[in-house]
């Protein structure tokens, strides 16, 4: 990609995200993956499918929740917030518990207490105690991507992690697909606590493939933990995470003086934890340094960037589909397997392509695949058209697969076998981030694109009848794509409409529907995804 160098920068001993290392997986493709590594595969497998599970089962029972429970309206979203908070608050612990206990006690110790905490959601009495099993279910849960990262990278190595990777992520990134359908049929058949139960049996499942198939880590000695780091970098973690999930609550607008002092709490808690790690003579809860390799650097940016780029788009479509076209929560889910089943089918083959090539090519056909994907959405009815929406959400998905992964294994892969414990929880707080990024952005981008000023605002606000059953998203859509700049020309007296044609018009920069603003938004992101790997 970056041109023939015999000698120069060519030369480097670490180029970035490049096709390849000497030495590497592109000199020597061929080293086998051994049945041991397949059974250990398994085992994380089985773990990450179960906690995977829980991040969209719960979303469909909600509402029975709130209805059965019969809390406070205000506090419902505290049984998913609490979990998100517990899971950004035990991630920087990553690090310093695989070195003080081992990887093998962490994960036995992170899946039961998952489990315990689903079996106690599906005992509450109330609405309060729901939530309090909640976060300490969140607290089991949310150690096991980096703790799986971690076990997989120290035993795979460097030449193999890439099919690793591959080969554990394809299951993994079935969940999403499964949970709002398995959640649906729980809950409209068995009620919501069947869907916290359903986590014991096979949380208990894969807690026994763990204690049979996880090796025994060697310990060195035990690092002295950074009690001021943790104190800083976690609060500050949630804080932000809570921020922004409260910045998209107010119809896309920002929410105020309270959403913007949670933010700003956690970018000072944040900034107070680097100065801190920055300070000679400490051992951080997440060293620093990992930076300073730069293709580490790189893919942290990159893996950011790609959640905002996934989750956007993600969060807006369910939104319109039920809003706007009136579909339940379990139809709109599945409007959106497409992605899904497009990332899986990326990742069944890019692991072998990444260790044969090298991180660089594929993550750039990634990015050129998921712009194309994305692209479509800005016709403004591509949304309605089901095959063409299926078909441009596969092609995204397979492109957002096909970076996602390389990106992971280019982090790890120059990186000392003593410092990946900390660089995974670092992975997954930026990526966390990311996600919750491009979550809460995309409403912003709907409300500046449709509103202008306010005055325009109060001018074109629809009739009343308008805003009932979503019909405030379908005027603002007819608004910004009159007939006339659809079919050439104006409509004549009485003559019939034409949605059909008018949902094919390119909506305008600004002025579209709000599918494509938050599409153009994401390409937005997509472009500085593509800028940062092609400079890297």
């Amino acid at each position: 990609m970056g041109g023939h160098h015999p000698t120069g920068r060519g030369a480097r001993p670490h180029p970035g995200l490049r096709s390849g290392t000497a030495g590497g997986p592109a000199d020597r493709p061929g080293e086998r993956i051994d049945g041991a590594l397949v059974r250990l595969g398994v085992v994380i497998v089985a773990g990450a499918f179960t906690s995977a599970l829980d991040a969209t089962v719960v979303f469909v029972a909600l509402g029975s929740i709130g209805r059965d429970l019969a809390g406070p309206p205000a506090a419902l979203p505290w049984a998913a917030t609490g979990h998100l908070l517990a899971l950004a608050t035990v991630v920087p612990l990553t690090g310093w518990s695989v070195a003080r206990f081992g990887a093998r006690a962490m994960w036995l110790a992170s899946l039961s207490l998952f489990i315990g905490g689903a079996a106690l959601c599906g005992l509450a009495w109330s609405l309060e105690s729901l939530i309090v099993f909640r976060v300490l279910q969140g607290l089991g849960a949310g150690m096991i991507p980096p703790l799986a990262q971690v076990i997989l990278v120290r035993a795979a190595g460097p030449r193999r992690i890439g099919r690793v990777m591959s080969m554990v992520s394809v299951p993994t990134q079935l969940a999403p697909i499964a949970g709002p359908t398995l959640g649906g049929l729980l809950v409209e058949g068995l009620g919501w606590r069947a869907a916290f139960a359903a986590y014991v049996p096979l949380g208990a499942v894969a807690l026994l493939l763990a204690w049979r198939g996880l090796p025994r880590d060697p310990r060195g000695p035990a690092p002295r933990l950074d009690l001021a780091g943790i104190l800083l970098l976690s609060p500050g973690a949630a804080a932000l995470l809570y921020g922004l999930s409260l910045s998209g609550g107010t119809g896309g607008r920002p929410a105020g003086t309270p959403v913007w002092a949670f933010t700003a709490v956690g970018v000072a808690l944040v900034a107070g934890f680097v100065l801190h790690a920055r300070r000679p003579g400490r051992a951080p809860a997440v060293d620093l340094r990992l930076f300073r390799h730069r293709p580490f650097t790189v893919a942290s940016v990159l893996i950011f960037l790609s959640g905002a780029s996934l989750f956007g788009l993600m969060f807006l479509l369910p939104a319109y589909y039920q809003q706007a076209r009136g579909l339940d929560p379990l139809q709109a889910g599945l409007m959106l397997a497409p992605q899904g089943a497009g990332m899986v089918a990326a990742l069944a083959i890019v692991g072998v392509l990444v260790d044969r090539f090298g991180p660089r090519a594929i993550v750039l056909a990634g990015i050129a695949i998921t712009i194309a994907g994305t692209l479509p959405f800005t016709q403004a009815g591509i949304a309605d058209d089901r095959p063409w929406s299926a078909a441009a959400l596969v092609l995204r998905g397979l492109g957002l697969g096909a970076a996602a992964m390389p990106l992971t294994a280019a982090a790890y892969r120059e990186l000392p076998k003593e410092e990946v414990p900390q660089a995974a929880g670092a992975l997954v707080i930026l990526q966390r981030l990311g996600a919750s990024s491009g979550t809460r952005c995309s409403p912003w981008c709907c409300s500046a694109g449709s509103g202008g000023t306010t005055a325009r605002r109060r001018r074109s606000r629809p009739p009343p009848s308008a805003t009932r059953s979503g019909g405030r998203w379908r005027s603002a859509w007819s608004r910004c794509c009159p007939p006339w700049r659809c079919r050439g020309g104006r409509r004549g007296p009485g003559a019939p409409r034409r949605p059909r044609r008018r949902l094919r018009c390119l909506a305008r920069a600004g002025s579209g529907p709000v599918a494509g603003r938050v599409a153009r938004s994401a390409g937005k992101v997509s472009g500085a995804f593509c800028s940062v790997a092609w400079a890297a």
